[in-house]
């Protein structure tokens, strides 16, 4: 179980405790004796009570397509392309009822979006992910296969815009360049559904997935 420590009034989680510590010569470092018991939040500038939440089961990970609107902006429909995108870090409703947010980051470019996404998936693992993100291109596998071929151009905007970071639900892709005895080149990678991420496909996939079809 991996644990955050946060802010209990707006959720951020650089926080600060006043702790006593002295040098050992022999280490070279200083040796923590005792930390006290006031905590304060650098995102607030004051003094707080941290909040323990678990990154599986008390957190999530929010990837949102917007529109713009005549009271701001709201949540993009099913058959919308949305404007631009937030995505956000927050609890799940704590037992007060309140909901805090540890990371936001609003009115993104997809591109942006794909990378704050990139970003916070590394930091936290373990969270699930909710998202809805409208109209998008279709990135699930076509005609019955486990994978889907790509053109030139699909191939080249994967990898200029994806992030090379580990992902969640990973669709599996294969592009072809030049024909059989012509100079033959062939790519395979797994791109993630959800932030665009980019990886290529291990060897265990590789036989599961292409060579039951090759």
């Amino acid at each position: 179980m991996t644990t955050h420590l946060i802010c209990s009034h707006c959720g951020g989680d650089n926080v600060r405790a006043d702790a006593y510590a002295s040098w050992n010569s022999e280490e070279g470092d200083w040796v923590l004796h005792s930390v006290y018991d006031a905590r304060h939040c650098e995102n607030c500038e004051r003094e707080t009570n941290l909040l323990e939440v678990d990154e599986e089961t008390e957190m999530e990970i929010g990837f949102y397509g917007m529109i713009r609107d005549a009271d701001g902006a709201r949540l993009v429909e099913d058959h919308e392309t949305p404007d631009f995108f937030d995505v956000m870090v927050r609890t799940t409703a704590l037992e007060s009822g309140d909901i805090l947010t540890l990371f936001e980051f609003g009115d993104l470019t997809r591109k942006d979006a794909n990378e704050r996404m990139a970003f916070l998936m590394a930091i936290f693992p373990k969270t699930p992910i909710d998202w809805h993100l409208g109209s998008e291109p279709d990135l699930s596998p076509n005609l019955g296969w486990k994978y889907r071929n790509v053109t030139r151009a699909q191939w080249e905007a994967h990898k200029a815009n994806a992030p090379e970071v580990e992902g969640r639900d990973w669709v599996y892709f294969r592009f072809y360049d030049g024909a059989l005895n012509t100079g033959y080149v062939e790519d395979k990678y797994a791109l993630c559904r959800i932030t665009g991420a980019k990886r290529p496909i291990t060897i265990e996939e590789h036989y599961q997935i292409f060579s039951a079809t090759d």
